[in-house]
């Protein structure tokens, strides 16, 4: 419990201070430099998400002290290819985007992926034996500190590049930590046949890594090319508000809550406890989404930051987002339940949609939200029916709840136009007592985990 609790808190701070940083970077910087700050983020996130093909998941599964020079070698190797490939890239991105600032910034960004691999591969023996304290210090206090540094230097270099120097610290810093906090691993012989069972695992994890990530973040660097880098700077700020929800609770959330799926000790309970779960998260997101929904316009022009903000396209963005919050817990759900294959193809039914239906409706940044709010429901109804193959669901309990929370936003949306400050105020107490309310319902279950 206490490894579990010492994550989430480092999680969420490491999600609040980035929120943070991206916020103060859409302020000091101008419109079309937040568009191509986005891209470049997005291309350093594309870069990640390669990095985690399942090495570490595959030594948790099968891994030994012995096996760690291997580990690292590969680690090595990998970083290398995707540096190769970023570097390559940068010479093309500036026609693709009809920009003449990219080059640079993403060439400097290439050399961020040979750091990562550098760090201390005694992370995934500590991952595997549970000692999570050294690991989320070494992983999650680096990029917390990364953060604040990041905030702290936009203020006064007003720069892009701020960006790159601040995953290039998180990096530098993650590497130093590892081997202060961390023994040295082993030396010895690269293990081929290990190695070619490491690759062998990492295909499947790469083929649920690429469709996760063009269907979540990839998409970023598709509609700047749609509707030009000024509007993507207005998608991108006004995506950031609107999915928060989803980053501040649910992907924290999920971390806390996956070894209870996990855990043989409630398989008999297993049914009532993922019910229970998506019914919550539900009207957790919805409490939380109107919250932000009223309350954002207000701190914006405040702080006098509304040239990036769309109200209307932020409506549509919360609604994708509640929705989205909840395809995050039944992808944890799937994960828990070692269903990835099936989960594959149910994020291969939402890509299909999306990228069919983006063809033709790529208008506005709210005809694209349109088209991703359709996919993601149709993730949902078809997730769910799989996932009712291996767990018992009460799916009509789940659609009357939906039905009632569809209401309720339709009903609030209506009594806002004369009372939001108490709707504001209502919300927040509301979410806050849910939230108690529902971590005190899993309390047992996180001991018995």
């Amino acid at each position: 419990m206490k490894n579990q609790i010492v994550t989430f808190l480092f999680f969420w701070l490491g999600q609040i201070s980035f929120f943070i940083f991206n916020f103060i970077s859409s302020k000091e910087l101008s419109t079309s430099e937040y568009g191509v700050y986005s891209i470049v983020l997005a291309v350093i996130m594309f870069g990640m998400r390669f990095m985690e093909v399942g090495i570490g998941d595959y030594y948790v599964i099968k891994g030994s002290e012995d096996k760690l020079k291997t580990i690292f070698t590969i680690n090595l190797i990998k970083g290398f290819v995707i540096m190769g490939v970023f570097l390559c890239s940068s010479f093309f991105l500036d026609d693709f985007y009809n920009s003449n600032v990219l080059f640079p910034l993403i060439f400097a960004s290439s050399f961020i992926f040979i750091l990562e691999p550098l760090k201390n591969p005694m992370l995934y023996k500590f991952y595997k034996e549970k000692r999570m304290i050294p690991v989320v210090i070494t992983e999650r206090a680096s990029y917390l500190l990364s953060s604040i540094i990041g905030i702290v230097l936009m203020l006064y270099f007003k720069s892009i590049w701020v960006l790159i120097f601040m995953y290039i610290f998180y990096f530098s810093s993650q590497i130093l930590l590892s081997y202060i906090l961390l023994p040295n691993f082993p030396i010895s012989k690269f293990n081929r046949s290990y190695a070619k069972e490491i690759l062998t695992f990492s295909k499947h994890i790469i083929g649920f890594i690429l469709l996760t990530y063009f269907i979540r973040q990839g998409l970023d660097l598709i509609i700047p090319k749609l509707i030009g880098i000024p509007n993507f700077a207005v998608y991108s700020f006004t995506f950031l508000i609107g999915v928060s929800p989803t980053n501040f609770l649910i992907y924290p959330f999920n971390k806390l809550i996956y070894p209870i799926y996990t855990s043989e000790v409630i398989n008999n309970s297993l049914g009532m406890i993922v019910n229970k779960v998506l019914v919550k998260v539900l009207y957790l997101m919805i409490f939380l989404s109107l919250t932000i929904y009223y309350f954002s316009p207000l701190i914006l022009k405040l702080l006098d930051h509304t040239k990036l903000f769309d109200y209307k396209l932020l409506g549509a963005v919360l609604l994708y987002g509640l929705f989205r919050g909840i395809a995050a817990t039944l992808g944890t759900i799937y994960k828990a339940l070692n269903l990835q294959k099936r989960y594959n193809k149910v994020l291969i039914i939402e890509a299909l949609i999306i990228f069919g239906l983006l063809v033709v409706f790529n208008q506005s940044a709210i005809i694209i939200m349109m088209v991703l709010g359709i996919a993601m429901v149709v993730h949902l109804t078809v997730g769910l029916i799989v996932l009712r193959r291996s767990v018992e669901l009460d799916l009509k309990k789940l659609i009357l709840n939906m039905m009632i929370g569809l209401i309720l936003i339709f009903i609030e949306l209506f009594l806002s136009n004369y009372f939001i400050i108490p709707l504001v105020i209502l919300n927040a107490l509301i979410f806050m007592v849910l939230l108690i309310k529902f971590f005190t319902s899993l309390k047992h279950y996180f001991i018995k985990s």
